[in-house]
């Protein structure tokens, strides 16, 4: 006969068993990155009651009669080059947004940049950049059209 006492240790073995392959470190699975153009900043203080956030983005207000630029943040995890990018926003007929993506090393030196300047009303447009670093910061630094003419949706980064 089986004793309660060898039964329990049988199961406490299993219970620690699983608890260590529930524990094991896995691959982990690389997912893209959406970041919203509401992250971004005006890139001239003083302009900063010129640029509107909306739901979706980021806008000059509807009474300004001159492009704004503004810089926004791409977060990113640590991987090599190349990194790809896509560029998301909407301009109205007759309107155009430009965007340029930088990479600087985690010193602040400059290693590569891209541009894209579209017209399209709805623009979704790819960059890579190359040589990235596995520790680069990325920037992009968006000029947006006068009048609400664009609203820049943000950056989805390639995992």
């Amino acid at each position: 006969m089986v004793s309660v006492t060898r039964v329990a240790g049988c199961f406490g073995m299993l219970a620690s068993v699983a608890a260590v392959l529930l524990a094991a470190p896995r691959d982990a699975d690389a997912v893209n990155l959406n970041t919203s153009g509401t992250i971004c900043n005006p890139y001239n203080a003083g302009e900063a009651n010129d640029i509107d956030y909306v739901t979706n983005g980021v806008r000059t207000g509807p009474s300004v009669g001159s492009a704004r630029n503004v810089i926004c943040s791409v977060p990113r995890s640590p991987l090599a080059s190349p990194q790809g990018f896509y560029l998301d926003g909407t301009n109205q007929a007759g309107k155009s947004t430009s965007i340029t993506l930088y990479a600087h090393d985690f010193n602040g030196t400059f290693q590569t940049s891209q541009n894209v300047s579209s017209s399209a009303a709805t623009y979704d447009e790819y960059r890579a950049l190359t040589p990235v670093g596995q520790w680069s910061y990325i920037s992009a630094f968006v000029t947006l059209p006068a009048n609400a003419g664009g609203t820049f949706l943000g950056v989805i980064t390639l995992q």
